[in-house]
């Protein structure tokens, strides 16, 4: 056998296990590649049909945000909302519940009419040409499903004009609090905190800020000096009074009234009114019992807010009746 003879079957040897070594490679990677979409189809099916991001982002007062996640047997809610304490820095305060499908089923045919409804139809600009909101708040909507991404947005949405958008607001809102854990408040039952900031900004916000706990009451008052100090840096005038729960019974058991209330309660929402200037109160409701609220008025009154007015005045008059040489009068809280 000559040299070029050995040389050419050396060379076809070479070849046949190259080609070889690249079978096996390019099997390797079909392998992989199977792998890998059998564990993106097992991702799919297993992490959930649809997410659903809700943002609520008020005029004024704390934010909040509930994060749906709906797998194959069953829904997970994450609550997110701010919440500070005597105008400390704002912190955000995460909950979780997880529930079944089956046993929310109402609520599962909820989510699945929102993920098959278009976004103009869940907007439904047409039924809210008229419809005027000076406040209020502003939701967002991100529906995240195997047939893509959408965003819907509301301010305020009524349920005669958006329903499957207020619904999804209501029935989150009231699962999440009949199911989530308790809230810690520090051996408070019930935390009341009022913003208020008037539409002209050359005026002073203030807070009030109402603290029960079994024996007592704290309310402490703060107002932005801008006589002072200006807008900048915030510099806050403070007082307090500590009053007991059996001496004040009216007061104490308005507190109560106002924790079982509902926010459509509160805000009073059947009776519509439009106010160009005025002042924006937020309430947020912080209870050992339940997850927190916050409600919303424009210049309450006792007609418009009834409960969150008498809040109001009960609260003032309670610490001019206490402390009438102190600043704090009618024209400094805006008539209240």
């Amino acid at each position: 056998m000559t040299n070029t003879i050995r040389v050419n079957i050396v060379r076809l040897a070479c070849n046949l296990i190259a080609m070889l070594l690249n079978i096996k490679h390019l099997i390797v990677l079909l392998i992989i590649s199977l792998i890998g979409l059998s564990a993106h189809a097992f991702q799919l099916s297993d992490t959930g049909n649809m997410t659903i991001h809700i943002s609520a982002m008020p005029s004024m007062g704390e934010r909040y945000w509930y994060d749906i996640y709906k797998s194959k047997d069953s829904i997970k809610i994450v609550s997110s909302f701010e919440y500070s304490v005597q105008r400390e820095p704002v912190k955000v305060i995460k909950d979780s519940i997880l529930i079944a499908r089956k046993k929310f089923a109402s609520y599962d045919t909820l989510l699945d009419n929102i993920n098959n409804t278009s976004v103009k139809s869940l907007e439904n600009e047409e039924a809210n040409k008229s419809w005027m909101v000076f406040d209020g708040i502003h939701f967002g909507f991100k529906i995240v499903s195997a047939s893509g991404t959408r965003e819907a947005h509301s301010i305020s949405p009524r349920e005669a004009a958006q329903p499957l958008l207020y619904k999804l607001i209501d029935q989150t809102t009231a699962i999440f609090r009949n199911n989530s854990s308790l809230i810690p408040t520090d051996g408070y039952d019930i935390i009341i905190h009022i913003t208020v900031r008037p539409v002209f900004l050359s005026s002073a916000p203030y807070w009030v800020d109402i603290y029960r706990d079994k024996k007592d009451i704290k309310i402490v008052y703060s107002i932005q000096n801008l006589e002072k100090y200006g807008y900048t840096p915030l510099k806050l005038d403070k007082d307090s009074l500590l009053i007991n729960r059996l001496k004040f019974a009216s007061f104490d058991s308005l507190l109560s009234r106002i924790n079982d209330a509902s926010v459509t309660q509160l805000e009073n929402r059947e009776h519509e009114r439009q106010v160009l200037d005025g002042v924006f109160f937020n309430f947020t409701i912080v209870s050992a019992m339940s997850q927190s609220k916050s409600a919303f008025a424009h210049s309450p009154d006792q007609s418009s807010h009834p409960l969150l007015y008498e809040l109001l005045t009960k609260t003032f008059a309670i610490y001019r009746n206490t402390k009438p040489t102190a600043a704090w009068n009618q024209p400094k809280t805006y008539g209240y």
